[in-house]
């Protein structure tokens, strides 16, 4: 009894406790130096670093896909299945940080905040075109209804009608900014371009000529594209662009922890994974292309730069990953190294194209040219060796052949944009190789691989990437209309600016 009587005595002191801190429960436990919503600019690093963490490592697929470097253990299968384990963060991010970013647009005022408003739907945009590179079909005009319309099963919009909407977007910023910037400042957030806006106004201005000449073969978009074209070049202080690399758009890692550049985070663990593709090797030593000893290193113990072949059943001369060239140093052995988005030299390479075309860009096909693979010397840290480049086997011969080429070359570590390019334009041209001859003497072809799981079924790399399991899992109804066409996750359906033929 006197145990019971203890024990209820202390329950009540404990209540009367508990009933006295509970009044003031809030204001004890509130950190009164605490945000109560997150700055806008944490915000917009936030999704800046979230971008480069799911869309600025290319090594494992992209980067081999292209030509540039080669998996020296094993070859890749293409046995591509429909996993988040693979593309599906990229996609989930794309539509998670769109609604980040719209909390800066819902927040501010965007007149006495216009940079950072633009900048923040620009980031939308930008995001959701490298998802319509990628996937093609997808949701749009219903997404992002959740919350507000409650549509959490939004249909699946046609790639080409993704496109015209998202190119409208980017007009809609270029003209805000093209009505003269803003007074706000973007904060410590901006970790792509220091808070330089012109850098970002450039940078809109340089995706819509990107995003016009990805649709610029499609025959209902010809029109548009040229004019696009044609307004932003001859309007150079209205629209201006990258056109120089030290306003290159790129995401510099710092190095540390979690916070390494992401193909230097794989040689952390990984080493001996992945080395230089021979098909990139021999095209820079057939051209005496002095930006090799950038892009790569010599075989260990060696002068000599030696590529793998791409997709063996073996290793077809039966030698260890230590006989081939790593990639360079600037590269993949650099921990703040960067994530590259888009370069100068890719502006210079679109003008050219343009110029080909016939399209009034302020300059010849043969300066842009030139200029573009200066900027690529540049980028690669051999500025002057780039004369004599061009005066040798590289010169300009007028061709798109010759533009596509170099374009290749000044896009590494770019794999995503290059895929683009190769979809659009089949440069590079990897289904081209010749076959290989093992040390059996079995001779076998090299692209897409010997290895693919689909046999002969196949005939090119991927068309695009595989819709991810959390669709298949909460919108079945919408992405399986979507995969009409779609063969084997990836093949079949082409994207509506991939016009080639005879692809598989």
């Amino acid at each position: 009894m006197k145990n019971i009587i203890r024990y209820t005595a202390l329950a009540a002191v404990v209540a009367l406790c508990m009933s006295a801190c509970t009044g003031k429960f809030e204001e004890i436990n509130t950190d009164p130096d605490a945000y109560s919503t997150a700055p806008v600019t944490n915000i917009l690093g936030y999704s800046i670093v979230n971008m480069a963490t799911n869309w600025g490592d290319e090594l494992s697929h992209l980067s081999d896909w292209m030509g540039y470097t080669a998996l020296a253990y094993d070859a890749p299968t293409y046995n591509i299945l429909p996993t988040n384990n693979e593309f599906g963060n990229r996609w989930y991010q794309t539509y998670t940080l769109n609604i980040q970013l719209q909390d800066i647009i819902d927040r501010l005022d965007p007149d006495a905040a216009k940079n950072i408003v633009n900048v923040a739907k620009l980031m939308q945009t930008w995001l959701l075109l490298l998802c319509a590179d990628s996937w093609g079909d997808m949701p749009l005009s219903e997404a992002f209804q959740g919350a507000t319309g409650g549509n959490t099963k939004p249909k699946f919009d046609d790639d080409y009608e993704v496109y015209q909407a998202l190119e409208a977007r980017l007009k809609e910023i270029s003209e805000s900014w093209a009505g003269g910037l803003g007074d706000d400042d973007l904060g410590a957030g901006d970790f792509l371009f220091g808070g330089n806006v012109k850098n970002w106004q450039r940078f809109c201005n340089s995706l819509r000529l990107r995003y016009a000449m990805r649709l610029s073969e499609m025959p209902e978009h010809k029109a548009a594209s040229k004019a696009t074209f044609e307004e932003i070049c001859k309007n150079p202080s209205k629209y201006p662009l990258l056109e120089d690399c030290s306003q290159n758009c790129e995401f510099q890692w710092d190095g540390s922890a979690d916070y390494r550049e992401r193909w230097y985070d794989n040689s952390r663990t990984r080493p001996g994974d992945w080395v230089m593709s021979q098909m990139f090797i021999d095209h820079l030593k057939a051209y005496d292309d002095p930006r090799i000893a950038t892009f790569a290193q010599p075989v260990p113990g060696t002068d000599e730069y030696v590529g793998m072949v791409h997709g063996p059943k073996v290793n077809y001369n039966g030698l260890a990953y230590v006989n081939y060239s790593p990639v360079g140093v600037k590269y993949r052995y650099t921990p703040n190294g960067t994530s590259p988005y888009f370069r100068a030299c890719e502006t210079w390479f679109l003008k050219a194209e343009a110029a080909v075309k016939g399209w009034s860009v302020g300059c010849t096909a043969e300066q842009a040219y030139n200029t573009g693979v200066e900027c690529s010397f540049e980028d690669n840290d051999v500025a002057e060796l780039a004369s004599a480049y061009l005066a040798g086997k590289a010169k300009f011969d007028g061709t798109l052949d010759r533009i596509y080429t170099e374009e290749w070359i000044g896009l590494y570590k770019m794999g995503q944009e290059c895929w683009a390019l190769y979809r659009r334009t089949g440069y590079p041209k990897i289904l081209d190789l010749p076959p290989v001859t093992y040390v059996t003497g079995t001779t076998c072809k090299q692209y897409p691989g010997e290895k693919s799981a689909w046999g002969d079924k196949h005939n090119d790399i991927p068309f695009r990437f595989p819709y991810p399991n959390s669709e298949f899992a909460y919108n079945e109804e919408n992405v399986t209309a979507a995969s009409v066409g779609i063969v084997d996750y990836v093949w079949g359906k082409q994207l509506c600016w991939d016009l080639r033929t005879g692809v598989k």
